[in-house]
C-alpha cells in the first residue's frame, strides 16, 4: 500500500517488538475517542480578538453565535491548531482542537503547542487550506522536539540505556528539521509566521514510572509515529513535485525511525519492569483511537491506511509480545 520504504519500517518494527516478553495482548483499535483531538472551550463573549490578529471584530453579546472554525484562532489567541466542531456549551465557545501530526507534547493530558508570531506586522489567517495544514504541523513537529527531549530525562531518571537517551535527542534534531520543512511551505502559501513561545507551566511534569512511560510510548510512539510514518509515505507517493517529494519521503523514514525507538523503548520498559508493566500496556493497547484526519489525504484512503498500520503492524507487534525472550 505504502511502497517499499513502508514495509521497511514496518518489517523493522516487527523484528524489535517480536523480542518484548508480554502475555497475549489484544490491540482493539477505535476504542476510544480520537487521539489526536481535544475539546476546547473558550470563555464567550469575547469583547476584543487576540491582538495579535483577527479576522472579524469581538462580540459582548452573549447571545452572539461563537466564531467560526476558520476564524477561532484569531479570536482565541491560537491561530496554530484548525478547529473542529464548533458550537456553544454552558456559555463558552468548544470546539474539538487538531494540533496536527509528531509525537505531542502533553502536559497533564493537554496538548501544547507554541503560539505564533509574524515576521512584521500583524499576524493573518493563512490565505488557502493548504497553507494552514502546513502551519499546523510544524507547530505540532516544533512541540515535539520538546517532547522527546523530555522523553530523554525520564530515560535518564528511570536508568535506560543510553542508546535510548541518545536515540531521543536524535528524534528531536529530526523534528526540528520536519518543522523547518514545514514552516517554509506554509511561507510558500502566504503563512508567514514562525514559532513564538511554548508555554510549559513552571515545572515539566515526568514519567516516573515504568509503567507510566510504557504507557505514553505505546500510544504516541509505538503508534502514533508508526501511523504518521505510513501516512508520509502515502502522501509522498502521491506528490508530483520532486522536491516536496523527497521532502516527504525523508520525513517518512525519520518517523518511522522514531516508531521503531518507541518499541526499543517499550521493550526495555518490559523488559525491566516485568508483569506490572505488561497489565499496563496491556490495557493502553485496549484503547487505541483513530488519529485525526491530516487535511491532505482523503478522509477515507487516511482511514484505510490507518486500519492496516494497526491490522498489520501494531496488532501483530503487539501480539508477538506473548512469546518469551529465547
Amino acid at each position: 500500500m505504502h511502497g517499499m520504504g513502508w514495509r521497511r519500517v514496518a518489517e523493522r518494527i516487527l523484528a524489535i517488538a517480536g523480542a518484548v516478553c508480554l502475555p497475549g495482548l489484544a490491540l482493539a483499535a477505535a476504542a476510544c475517542e480520537d487521539d489526536g483531538l481535544e475539546r476546547r472551550c473558550f470563555d464567550w463573549p469575547n469583547p476584543k480578538p487576540c491582538e495579535s490578529g483577527s479576522a472579524g471584530t469581538g462580540s459582548t453579546d452573549a447571545n452572539a453565535a461563537c466564531p467560526s472554525e476558520a476564524e477561532a484562532g484569531a479570536y482565541f489567541c491560537e491561530n496554530s491548531p484548525e478547529y473542529l466542531n464548533g458550537k456553544k456549551e454552558d456559555g463558552q465557545c468548544c470546539y474539538d482542537v487538531n494540533y496536527g501530526s509528531g509525537r505531542p507534547l502533553r502536559i497533564d493530558g493537554a496538548v501544547h503547542v507554541a503560539t505564533v508570531k509574524a515576521h512584521g506586522g500583524s499576524i493573518e489567517l493563512p490565505p488557502d487550506a493548504d497553507a494552514a495544514l502546513w502551519l499546523r504541523d510544524g507547530l505540532a513537529e516544533h512541540a515535539s522536539i520538546a517532547s522527546f527531549s523530555r522523553a530523554a530525562l525520564e530515560l535518564m531518571a528511570l536508568g535506560a540505556p543510553l542508546e535510548l537517551v541518545e536515540a531521543c535527542h536524535h528524534a528531536a534534531l529530526d523534528e526540528a528539521r520536519h518543522a523547518r520543512v514545514c514552516f517554509a511551505e506554509a511561507r510558500r502559501r502566504g503563512a508567514h509566521v514562525t514559532p513564538d513561545r511554548l508555554e510549559m507551566g513552571a515545572s515539566l511534569p515526568l514519567a516516573r514510572t515504568l509503567e507510566e512511560l510504557v504507557a505514553s510510548t505505546f500510544r504516541e510512539g509505538c503508534v502514533g509515529e508508526a501511523v504518521a510514518s505510513a501516512i508520509l509515505f502515502e502522501r509522498a507517493a502521491a506528490t508530483e513535485e520532486p522536491r516536496l517529494r523527497s521532502e516527504l519521503l525523508r520525513m517518512a523514514e525519520d518517523e518511522g525511525r522514531h516508531a521503531e525507538l518507541g518499541w526499543r523503548i517499550v521493550r526495555w520498559g518490559c523488559e525491566a519492569g516485568g508483569e506490572g508493566v505488561a497489565r499496563v500496556l496491556e490495557d493502553v493497547a485496549s484503547k487505541v483511537g483513530e488519529a485525526p484526519l491530516d487535511g491532505f489525504l482523503a478522509p477515507a484512503r487516511f482511514r484505510e491506511v490507518e486500519r492496516s498500520v494497526l491490522r498489520d503492524v501494531v496488532g501483530p507487534a503487539a501480539t508477538a509480545c506473548a512469546q518469551p525472550v529465547t
